[in-house]
């Protein structure tokens, strides 16, 4: 995929230029219609079934990978798994989504739905990848089917709740290779889902545990206050629409919000269209054209206020705010477009999206803070005047490296989550220690896996002084940003042992609960630097631009990172990224031979 000029990088269209690289390459390497599913843009492989193909080989966007979903049991019927290994019932095969029409209506709590309800209709752009007769979609029991057509016609459809999906079948038999039509009119009313491994989650002081399960749930949140907020990951787009729920299959997205009197509607994507009806609702239609996983649709409808512009250097800066948020919020948009284009420096890479913004959503429902493509989601609640502005910004930086890692260049398979975290973390870091937001306090290397040194955890001070005489004053060295962004990656090798015993390594998480834990997030930064310093900050800046320009609007594995990494390194960087990524023991830091090892840490050879 050609990269985009820098100097206006958001204009181009490149799906169709990029279904024609792909049909080419497809055509070359003999890869059939029917061998998974991805975007119109770059189809993507179908995971794996084992946790880490460590040694199996790499492959690219272009090349998927063996399909791991078992065959149809009944010719023309779509698989019903893309088989994940953290989340086996989500995706579907059988066929190619490319774009995403979705009408949403919020109707507020009334005396027949106490947290209110939404009518949807959702249009699909599907292409088949196999003869086709039946097919599924991910949907929720939270939403009620009311019709299926298939291109206008009406098709026979069942909801399953044991695997949550829509089965469909389809009035005539569509052949491989064909695009057609999907439209779906429901109504889903909000209830969250528990994340896998999160089924029995604990309850905080003075919660119920329906509360604790709405605090941690994703899907459709009723907001507190008569509104509405979509926090889709991992597994929680199907909450409200039907869909391949599963970031194997991108799409575009057309997303038309109407809002009741008194409340604004905004999503993921660029604003088109703003009307408002004589009985005072409003309607907001928002498209990306860039594909995007369903995970990272973001959307909320409440009394909001949109706070739009300015736009800088081609990106259009766009957030909702509730009516009475503290005023503080708006000195933090403000500084947006700085955060941004801190990021498109360190990465090297321009933004990838026409727009950015914040959704700060209103009321206590969750404590979901979510990188939504172009619409990052976050409580209201952090603009405050007590807050941390660090912080609050550092949040900002992490959530907004996403839409390069993770949105733009999506995981292939939910265990690698890494992928998006790691890197949004390594930057997030850099920015907080450029930013005096970190100092650069010495770790011992038998602290504890919190990474607090010891004189910080200790809880008594001696109980005499020594008789002597006292310390002189001395002035501390001023702290570079090097020494606290040395400090911050030193706490993360030593808590490493123990972070590695408990939830495993970062390509390779014990269960699907590890994926929100340190191995995740400070792991994979502490790989990544690991990395930079193995191949030099030069090579290490090709890589992470060649990530961007080989893999956006598409997904990336462990392995194809492993490829590309070699390739620019010119030398074969699997055994010591293996080592740092799946490997049980942590390996010695490069360029660091005085950081002695900890315990469950390699000795340096």
């Amino acid at each position: 995929m050609l990269a985009r000029p820098r100097t206006d990088p958001r204009r181009a269209s490149r799906p169709a230029v990029a279904a024609v690289l792909i049909a080419l390459l497809a055509a070359v390497l003999g890869v059939t219609a029917g061998s998974g599913t991805g975007s119109a843009a770059s189809p993507s492989p179908l995971v794996s079934a084992s946790p880490a193909a460590a040694g199996s080989g790499t492959g690219s966007a272009a090349s998927p990978s063996p399909a791991a979903s078992p065959p149809p049991a009944v010719a023309g019927t779509g698989a019903r798994s893309l088989g994940d290994p953290f989340y086996p019932t989500l995706g579907n095969g059988g066929y190619d989504t490319t774009a995403v029409d979705l009408a949403i209506t919020w109707s507020p709590p009334d005396a027949r739905h106490r947290d209110g309800h939404a009518a949807v209709v959702t249009t699909l752009d599907l292409t088949a990848t196999q003869d086709l007769a039946v097919l599924t979609l991910d949907l929720g029991t939270e939403v009620t089917v009311a019709e299926v057509r298939v291109d206008g016609a009406l098709a026979t459809s069942r909801q399953d709740a044991a695997d949550r999906k829509l089965t469909v079948t389809l009035p005539e038999p569509v052949p491989a290779g064909t695009a057609f039509g999907v439209q779906v009119t429901s109504e889903a009313v909000p209830a969250p889902v528990p994340r896998i491994g999160e089924e029995e989650p604990f309850t905080l002081p003075g919660q119920t545990a329906a509360e604790s399960r709405i605090r941690l749930g994703r899907g459709l949140i009723a907001d507190g206050a008569g509104g509405i907020l979509l926090a889709a990951q991992p597994n929680g787009a199907h909450t409200l629409f039907p869909v391949n729920d599963h970031p194997l299959d991108k799409a575009t997205y057309r997303i038309t919000l109407t809002a009741p009197p008194g409340m604004t509607g905004i999503a993921t994507g660029a604003l088109t269209a703003l009307r408002t009806a004589a009985d005072g609702s409003t309607t907001t239609t928002w498209v990306s054209e860039a594909p995007v996983a369903s995970h990272v649709v973001s959307l909320g409808v409440g009394e909001y206020v949109l706070r739009s512009g300015p736009v800088v250097d081609g990106v259009t800066y766009r957030s909702a705010v509730p009516v009475d948020v503290d005023p503080i919020a708006d000195a933090i948009l403000a500084e947006l477009p700085d955060a941004i284009a801190w990021l498109e420096d360190a990465i090297g890479m321009p933004y990838p999206f026409q727009t950015f913004g914040l959704l700060a959503y209103a009321g206590r429902p969750t404590t979901a803070i979510l990188e939504g493509q172009t619409l990052v989601l976050i409580p209201a609640s952090v603009f405050s005047p007590l807050g941390d502005r660090c912080r609050i910004l550092g949040t900002i930086v992490h959530e907004a490296a996403h839409q390069w890692f993770g949105n733009a260049v999506s995981i292939a398979r939910w265990d690698e989550k890494w992928l998006s975290e790691g890197h949004a973390t390594y930057y997030e870091w850099r920015w907080l220690s450029e930013h005096g937001c970190l100092d650069s306090e010495v770790v011992d290397d038998h602290d504890d896996a919190t990474g607090a040194p010891a004189d910080v955890r200790a809880t008594e001070a001696p109980t005499t002084d020594p008789e002597a005489s006292p310390d002189p004053i001395v002035t501390p060295a001023p702290v570079t940003p090097a020494d606290a962004f040395e400090a911050r990656v030193r706490r993360a090798y030593v808590a490493a042992p123990d972070v590695r015993a408990t939830y495993g390594p970062p390509a390779a998480p014990v269960d699907p609960a590890a994926a929100y834990t340190p191995a995740i997030y400070d792991q994979g930064a502490l790989a990544l630097e690991a990395l930079r310093l193995e191949m030099g900050d030069a090579a290490f800046g090709r890589f992470q631009r060649a990530l961007v320009r080989r893999y956006a609007d598409g997904t990336l594995s462990t392995d194809e990172l492993i490829d590309r990494a070699s390739r620019i390194a010119r030398r074969d960087l699997r055994p010591f990224l293996d080592a740092w990524l799946r490997g049980e023991v942590v390996p010695p830091m490069p360029r660091h031979p005085g950081w002695s090892a900890p315990d469950g840490v390699s000795p340096a050879p």
